[in-house]
């Protein structure tokens, strides 16, 4: 997004009039003026979309700019006259501090369901925190960063890409500390081209540098476990984030599903996949510097 002063920059203007003589670009002033209107024919439709739907939803999401600065953005969500779920942005407030429900309450007073959407983002995070999961992990973000800060280096991973027969050409997908989600993408995009990676790296490095970049088969293995584990995670949470549904009607749907697809076993006797997974991984590790 620019200022509105740039109808006044010099190369601005001069490209103009090279492309057409005679246009005269609007004032900062006549901008200005056209987006105060185009605001208050915007709020005044939004309030008559209001005045004609009592029972509405509304909803707040905490988010950072580019320019690292916090927002809350308060969104009203109801189903208009031809039962269409419809959404309008009431909002965006600059929200110093820290992002807390706690904290959203204070500000708002309004009465709060817990999101489901975020349980589910914490109780991933917890897991994935676990130390065998994080040396795990910061194996695989060396790996993205090698092909990541390296022209070079994804050059030589697309040509083998090509060499394999490929019929898409992938790339490396960088994760996102803040999202679960791109952990789950980036270990998935890892397996999808395990094999040119490898290939890779036999060509462009030394055996002692391979096994520090490279994944073991085990680690491997577990990678492919887990994606196996969160896939139906990362499906709840795409359909619970999604705005051209309720997300209400989905959620017993979706966890019916996963509790079809799954053996369920006495409380004393189950244990958590995740754990058996990276208990296995820690005792691999311990061999290793036997």
């Amino acid at each position: 997004m620019r200022p509105i002063s740039i109808v006044r920059d010099k190369g601005l203007t001069e490209l103009l009039a090279f492309l057409e003589p005679n246009y005269r670009p609007p004032s900062t002033t006549h901008v200005s003026a056209q987006i105060r209107k185009d605001f208050e024919d915007g709020k005044a439709a939004v309030k008559k979309l209001l005045y004609d739907n009592t029972s509405i939803a509304l909803t707040t999401d905490i988010w950072t700019s580019r320019a690292t600065q916090s927002f809350a953005t308060t969104t009203v969500h109801f189903l208009d006259q031809h039962w269409n779920l419809t959404t309008c942005v009431l909002e965006s407030v600059h929200f110093p501090g820290h992002h807390t429900c706690k904290i959203l309450w204070d500000e708002s007073q309004w009465a709060s369901i817990v999101c489901v959407a975020h349980r589910l983002q914490n109780a991933v995070k917890h897991a994935v925190e676990k130390q065998s999961m994080q040396k795990m992990l910061a194996k695989c973000r060396r790996l993205v960063g090698h092909f990541k800060h390296s022209a070079l280096a994804t050059n030589g991973l697309i040509k083998k890409q090509k060499t394999l027969g490929f019929k898409k050409l992938l790339h490396v997908v960088q994760e996102v500390p803040t999202r679960w989600n791109s952990t789950f993408y980036m270990m998935q995009r890892l397996v999808q081209l395990k094999q040119p990676i490898r290939l890779y790296l036999e060509d462009t490095m030394a055996e002692d540098q391979i096994r520090s970049f490279d994944l073991s088969d085990h680690q491997w293995s577990v990678v492919k476990s887990i994606l196996n584990l969160l896939e139906g995670v990362d499906q709840v949470t795409t359909t619970l984030s999604g705005e051209s549904e309720a997300a209400e009607g989905s959620i017993t749907a979706s966890a019916t599903n996963e509790v079809d697809h799954q053996t369920v076993e006495p409380p004393s006797k189950k244990r958590s996949v995740l754990d058996r997974l990276l208990g296995e991984e820690e005792q691999d590790d311990v061999s290793g510097m036997k």
